[in-house]
């Protein structure tokens, strides 16, 4: 290859995370004559979010953040939530693979926890609750059409 406009960055390079000589190909492109200081290898391995270098911070640390943040609970006052409702969602009643916050919108007040399923029918209703409520106050017994 010719010396020229790019030709350092084709070069053979170490990679700044697991320190190995590689070809230029093994870097990701950052636009022209520029390559990613880290091996496509590292790249991907960091981007799963696993715990280390880049990313130190374990599932329940990220959980904990997500609750304080979200919802200004701590992870040991959703387990007690859970253990409140015995596991089960606050609406159906069922055992679900995992239990979602319901909050107020307009408060931010934690309500407590559902399955996935009632959290979107929560929020659907929420949406169009005045329609809803129209709706069942107009023909909550039987439409007038059908005589019923």
């Amino acid at each position: 290859m010719s010396e020229g406009i790019g030709a350092a960055a084709e070069r053979d390079r170490r990679c700044s995370w697991c320190g190995r000589v590689k070809p230029a190909t093994a870097f990701h492109r950052m636009g022209v004559g520029r390559r990613r200081s880290r091996c496509t290898d590292c790249h991907a391995a960091t981007r799963t979010r696993t715990p280390g270098k880049c990313y130190p911070e374990t599932l329940e640390g990220q959980r904990e953040r997500k609750l304080r943040a979200r919802y200004g609970m701590t992870g040991k006052q959703y387990e007690m939530l859970v253990g409140a409702q015995e596991g089960r969602c606050a609406v159906c009643g069922k055992v679900p693979s995992r239990l979602v916050v319901d909050h107020c919108h307009r408060t931010g007040r934690v309500r407590g926890l559902v399955c996935d399923g009632c959290n979107i029918k929560i929020g659907a209703y929420e949406s169009s609750r005045a329609e809803v409520e129209a709706f069942l106050a107009k023909c909550g017994n039987g439409h007038p059409v059908m005589g019923y």
